[in-house]
């Protein structure tokens, strides 16, 4: 089997962040991954990396979004947006807020509440659930990827 992992630039030095792409298969099936998008300047520069060097009608059948600060998530708009996706994974981090309420020393945090804080401070996911369309995964669980859990899709009027 061959791959390739290519490290995009992300940012302008001071701001780092993270946007891989990873092909691998043998030649005639190639399957392409993306791995977070680095923030909204990457994006463009991943659908053109993706098209011109991978192929024009390439699909890429995974984009992961391995947490949802905008240095990783925020060019993943415009790569979903722009080119077909098979999976979206990402990680609903509100759906945790039931389980962690009581980690904070401020009693009044209710599972509610703190469901609406967290989906304030990261609305780049929801903006990436709503472009994934049908490819849209969240994953819930911790631990290793047999071990996790998915999230119910959320409806398209359906706010997150």
């Amino acid at each position: 089997m061959n791959f390739e992992i290519e490290f995009h630039p992300v940012g302008d030095g001071s701001k780092a962040g993270d946007a891989i792409t990873v092909r691998y298969g043998t030649p005639g099936s190639y399957k392409v991954i993306v791995i977070d998008g680095g923030t909204d300047d990457s994006g463009a520069r991943i659908v053109q990396h993706v098209k011109s060097v991978y192929g024009p009608h390439t699909i890429v059948s995974d984009v992961i979004n391995t947490h949802p600060d905008l240095d990783h998530a925020g060019g993943l708009r415009e790569v979903l947006r722009e080119l077909p996706v098979e999976r979206l994974w990402v990680h609903g981090l509100w759906y945790h807020a039931a389980a962690i309420t009581d980690l904070f020393e401020d009693s009044r945090w209710t599972a509610d509440g703190l469901a609406r804080k967290i989906k304030g401070e990261y609305p780049v996911i929801g903006d990436c659930l709503r472009s994934g369309g049908q490819a849209a995964i969240a994953a819930c669980g911790w631990g290793s990827l047999a071990g996790w859990n998915l999230c119910p899709k959320p409806e398209p009027s359906v706010p997150l």
